[in-house]
């Protein structure tokens, strides 16, 4: 995992998938070769881009960058909360925003309470330990620990998943890992909207 201003990161893996993300730029790299090697958000520069290192292409989508953006933010929200205070008070500003969406107390957004439980080591690394709860009826509760200097989510486990971050290392990266490789082809939105719309065509009139 990859978190922290452009220009510096951190790296680990949760599950041998790195992640790699920063603000305002993220990078989600896959280790299965058979798979899209990345998928890269930069909004500053409205740049969205899956780049596919076994075809040597990437897939331009900036157009979607500001609906990606909207979709993903609150996620990465979650994973680094801000400051070093109760996370909880940054995840309820989070889906306080979805509360004029909901119909009926069924569909509202969670709420959270947060509970600190004290420093414990994570991989190596000094991290402070909350039980979080949500507030709704039967809304569960689980257990997440954040690194006291990287202000990330290293370790979370509730009743039926774990996720752990090991072998982080701080470090920095160059502006390339927000760019397709120069010989990589460039295959835009539209062209394949209009390749399956000229394949529907053809298939309709055999």
């Amino acid at each position: 995992m990859s978190v922290g201003p452009r220009g510096r990161h951190v790296r680990g893996s949760a599950d041998d998938r790195p992640l790699e993300n920063s603000t305002p730029a993220a990078r989600r790299q896959s280790t299965d070769t058979s798979q899209l090697g990345a998928l890269v958000l930069d909004p500053a520069h409205k740049a969205t881009l899956l780049i596919n290192d076994r075809k040597q292409e990437y897939l331009d989508a900036g157009m979607f960058t500001s609906l990606v953006t909207a979709t993903f933010g609150p996620v990465l929200r979650f994973f680094r909360p801000a400051g070093a205070g109760d996370p909880c008070t940054q995840w309820n500003t989070t889906t306080m925003p979805f509360a004029s969406l909901s119909h009926s107390k069924s569909d509202a957004p969670p709420h959270f309470t947060c509970k600190s439980l004290g420093s414990e080591s994570v991989d190596g690394r000094a991290a402070h330990k909350w039980q979080w709860t949500n507030d709704a009826q039967n809304g569960g509760s689980g257990l997440v620990w954040i690194d006291d200097r990287l202000q990330v989510v290293t370790k979370a486990e509730d009743s039926g998943d774990h996720m752990e971050l090991r072998n982080i290392k701080e470090g920095t990266f160059a502006a390339s890992m927000f760019t397709p490789p120069t010989s990589y082809k460039k295959v835009s939105v539209t062209s394949i909207m209009g390749s399956l719309m000229s394949g529907s065509k053809d298939g309709s009139h055999p």
